[in-house]
């Protein structure tokens, strides 16, 4: 399927979300509101291995597992104080490093959001 995950911002009101686009069908299929009293707005989407799940970076430094067909949080970690900028993943997608505004960047692993490595940046 043609499938798109993009995140929405707070505007009129609305609460910022990751939608989940059919491109196909041309209309949203899921809608994803991360639970205001544990993170932030999402800042960065990616879909894991074989579309499994979505990754979300946030502006409070948490990074978070969806499903993308019921829209349940996974799992969730922190490994920043600051917005979370930038998500890439390795070949595999069995690790994936952020780039963060606090200044560093870290290697954590995608099945369970634990840290391999930090990085100190300028």
């Amino acid at each position: 399927s043609q499938v798109i995950a993009i995140v929405t911002d707070a505007t009129m009101g609305f609460p910022s979300t990751v939608l989940i686009y059919d491109v196909r069908a041309g209309q949203a299929v899921n809608k994803i509101l991360p639970p205001a009293d544990k993170m932030k707005k999402p800042t960065i989407v990616r879909w894991t291995d074989c579309n499994e799940s979505i990754l979300s970076g946030h502006d409070d430094g948490h990074v978070a597992l969806w499903d993308p067909s019921t829209g349940d949080l996974q799992n969730s970690q922190r490994p920043h104080t600051e917005t979370v900028r930038d998500l890439q993943f390795n070949r595999d997608r069995t690790c994936f490093i952020t780039a963060s505004k606090d200044t560093t960047a870290r290697l954590l692993e995608t099945a369970n959001l634990h840290i391999i490595k930090t990085y100190k940046t300028e």
